[in-house]
């Protein structure tokens, strides 16, 4: 018995110690919905936008290169079908990455870093290639994996240090789109 009540006093003195050191870490973090971090991770998450969803959109310039050029010139259908796939693909998984990325949020810089690295390899395999079928396998599908990857993690950074101006964040990130486009 006299055990019992050593355990029943030591256990909130415990929660005490606990509660004083989340609060001394939450009061180390910078603010939200300003300073220079904030701001740094909207330009981030701006430049993301721009380069992961405005590449698909701007794709007529691309398209106007690869028909005038060979080997690229004498299929033109397939090179319309390069910015579709990507787009396609990026449509239609995105709720399924974005749900993977807060389901698993330690899997999130993991993820991030993963689609850097498909994405930029993408493009430079994109660089060697002589047929529209491997402009279609690097620029169509493995761009639009690598940026979903790349592009979610991002958006859930934004949630995060933005919470009284989230419309206003989310609205200067999704101009990136129109910005490049």
């Amino acid at each position: 018995m006299n055990k019992r009540n050593e355990v029943a006093i030591d256990l909130p003195s415990l929660q005490n110690i606990g509660l004083e050191e989340e609060a001394r870490d939450v009061a180390t973090l910078p603010p939200v919905d300003g300073g220079r971090d904030a701001w740094l991770a909207l330009a981030g998450a701006f430049t993301l936008e721009a380069l992961v969803w405005g590449f698909p959109y701007c794709y007529g310039l691309f398209r106007t290169y690869y028909s005038m050029h060979e080997p690229f010139a004498s299929q033109p259908a397939g090179i319309a079908a390069i910015s579709t796939t990507a787009t396609a693909i990026m449509f239609i998984s995105a709720p399924l990455v974005a749900l993977f990325v807060q389901r698993y949020p330690r899997l999130r810089r993991t993820s991030s870093l993963l689609g850097l690295v498909v994405t930029v390899a993408s493009l430079l395999a994109a660089s060697f290639c002589n047929s529209t079928a491997g402009l279609l396998a690097t620029q169509g599908v493995l761009f639009a994996v690598g940026g979903l990857f790349l592009y979610f993690p991002a958006m859930y950074v934004i949630d995060e240090w933005f919470v009284a101006r989230k419309g206003l964040a989310f609205g200067i990130v999704w101009t990136g789109t129109g910005a490049s486009g």
